[in-house]
């Protein structure tokens, strides 16, 4: 069964060259090549599509991304004010005075509680006592921050 099929095949493939073969010279070139080229293909079926599969996958890899999506990450609420200690210091109403000497602030510094003083004021209160003037939680000099406002 196989091999008349094959003659059958070789048989067809031959009438359709000779037909080819027939026609003027030009059409003769471009029927001659679109018959072997249609002949090759048919031949090599499982091969071409392999390669076809190959090829798509290969480009899929090389358009997509290296590194999966990043998470967009949510930042957390900042932490609530402290309270101000019954004992310790009231806030000043404007925001660019120091809670110490009352004066505009030179050098904003923030204590570990989040309130901003002058850094020499909040240096000397941490040195003395340990602990924020307003909300007299602990505070050591290492945690105070200087802070950068733009002019």
């Amino acid at each position: 069964d196989a091999q008349a099929l094959a003659e059958s095949v070789s048989r067809e493939r031959g009438r359709q060259l000779l037909f080819a073969d027939r026609q003027y010279l030009p059409i003769r070139f471009v029927l001659r090549i679109l018959l072997r080229g249609w002949h090759g293909l048919n031949d090599n079926f499982k091969i071409v599509l392999l390669a076809v599969a190959l090829f798509i996958k290969i480009a899929d890899w090389w358009y997509s991304s290296e590194e999966p999506a990043p998470q967009v990450a949510q930042v957390p609420p900042p932490p609530a004010r402290p309270a101000t200690a019954e004992d310790g210091l009231s806030v000043p109403e404007k925001r660019n005075l120091c809670g110490i000497c009352e004066n505009p602030r030179q050098n904003p510094t923030a204590a570990s509680s989040g309130f901003v003083f002058c850094y020499r004021c909040i240096f000397q209160a941490v040195q003395e006592g340990g602990r924020c003037p307003v909300s007299k939680l602990p505070c050591s000099v290492d945690d105070l921050r200087r802070l950068y406002e733009s002019t």
